[in-house]
């Protein structure tokens, strides 16, 4: 069984509108993926498919 450590925020690439959004990603060791359930805000289309593009880290 993987451990997830929890959510954090970070900028997705919507491969739908071909955008940059605001979302959640679940870290499972080294592997980040979209957290599920979560909409983009600009075309409505589930973010599974999604990206990460940056994870966002206080220094």
């Amino acid at each position: 069984m993987k451990n997830k450590l929890g959510r954090s925020p970070a900028v997705l690439y919507c491969p739908i509108c071909t955008r940059y959004v605001d979302g959640q990603v679940e870290q499972a060791g080294r592997k980040l993926q979209a957290a599920p359930g979560q909409k983009c805000p600009r075309c409505a289309s589930t973010l599974d498919a999604a990206i990460v593009v940056q994870l966002r880290q206080a220094a």
